[in-house]
């Protein structure tokens, strides 16, 4: 066998490896969402307390056995889970809507992104179908940072409600539970997106030429 062809070939192998690992990575993510919705959801409904994030709206100085011998020293946090014994109908079906769509966007971007890395492996990178992946990625991460972070204030408030706290800023909750690192990796995927279409655009202008 010619150089070339031995090049060739071991160069397809390897670009149908790193496809087969995303559809891994993919798989992963998905199973790993359905277990996390299903853990959740077993919480929310179980009858027993439900455990919940609450975001603290300043540095709180808590207490933890983190000493010698378990000793308390000083702490500073900035969310806590509590159990709740009870939550308001309203928060649990905002509580199961957070619980169902935030894992199921998460393994849609997955399933998206690997089918993404399989057209561009087949030379389809800048086509419509390719490009729709992406936004429809960009799509449902946006999606489960809204429900996100509307569930946190939504469901802590009701937590703080149950427990006889008194009731938050929401715009302070809404600055220390604001996920930065989700809503970076949606403006990211859509800045590829718009590449896209203008590779897109390029491609079908250069084709025109041929």
């Amino acid at each position: 066998m010619p150089a070339t062809e031995r090049q060739r070939f071991s160069f397809v192998e390897l670009d149908r490896t790193d496809v087969v690992v995303t559809y891994v990575v993919a798989a992963l993510v998905v199973v790993g969402s359905a277990v996390a919705v299903v853990r959740r959801v077993a919480e929310l409904l179980g009858g027993g307390p439900v455990p919940v994030r609450i975001e603290l709206t300043g540095d709180e100085t808590l207490r933890a056995p983190l000493g010698p011998g378990g000793a308390d020293v000083p702490a500073t946090a900035g969310s806590v889970v509590v159990e709740v014994p009870h939550l308001p109908g309203l928060a649990t079906g905002v509580a199961l809507l957070e619980a169902v769509l935030v894992p199921a966007a998460y393994g849609v971007t997955a399933v998206c992104l690997a089918l993404f890395c399989r057209r561009v492996v087949r030379g389809a990178a800048f086509t419509a179908g390719t490009t729709r992946l992406v936004l429809v990625s960009c799509v449902a991460l946006v999606v489960a940072w809204l429900v996100q972070v509307g569930a946190t204030t939504a469901v802590g408030d009701a937590a703080r409600a149950a427990l006889g706290g008194a009731e938050a800023d929401p715009g302070a909750v809404f600055v220390a539970s604001f996920p930065l690192g989700l809503l970076l990796v949606a403006i990211a995927l859509g800045a590829v997106a718009g590449a896209m279409r203008v590779g897109e655009r390029v491609q079908r202008e250069t084709e025109g030429l041929v």
